[in-house]
């Protein structure tokens, strides 16, 4: 059911809420994919993990060792 505004121009309550939703909505989704890039970028160009990296590091340095 619309709600009509009663003067020429006016938001109705209704269009602000979708408006609102839909900005909530477009965000997110700009958000999710930015990060998918992102992981997408740094796996071309070779950019590893730091994580796993240094954690591979220290297992090579400890089997050297002994």
């Amino acid at each position: 059911m619309l709600i009509k505004s009663s003067k020429k121009g006016e938001l109705s309550l209704e269009t602000v809420i979708i408006a609102i939703i839909a900005l909530i909505v477009l965000i997110t989704v700009i958000l999710i994919f930015s990060k998918q890039i992102s992981n997408a970028a740094s796996s071309l160009f070779g950019v590893a993990d730091q994580t796993n990296s240094t954690i591979s590091n220290l297992n090579i340095a400890e089997s050297i060792k002994k």
